[in-house]
């Protein structure tokens, strides 16, 4: 018996299912099944890479300035209502 038969063989015995039988009416159920969004989303090009890669690197670097930014103004805040109330009793 060839490999692939007895492979389908196996399965059959041991699910209870093959492809001619089945409750799911699949004719390739014993066929590796692949989702197809994958395959496509795996087949990127090289320069869609390059170019969403570059997006995230501007989106991140923008985000970080805003944190440095949002990060010195709360320093500034904090440091000056601490002299102004140190007047006060």
């Amino acid at each position: 018996m060839q490999e692939p038969q007895k492979k389908v063989k196996l399965q059959e015995s041991y699910f209870g299912y093959s492809n001619e039988s089945n409750p799911f009416n699949d004719r390739e159920l014993n066929k590796k099944f692949q989702w197809g969004k994958n395959s496509a989303h795996q087949q990127l090009d090289a320069e869609t890479l390059k170019s969403e890669l570059d997006v995230v690197r501007r989106r991140r670097t923008e985000r970080e300035k805003e944190k440095e930014k949002m990060q010195g103004s709360l320093i500034r805040q904090r440091s000056g209502c601490g002299s102004s109330s140190s007047g006060r009793r």
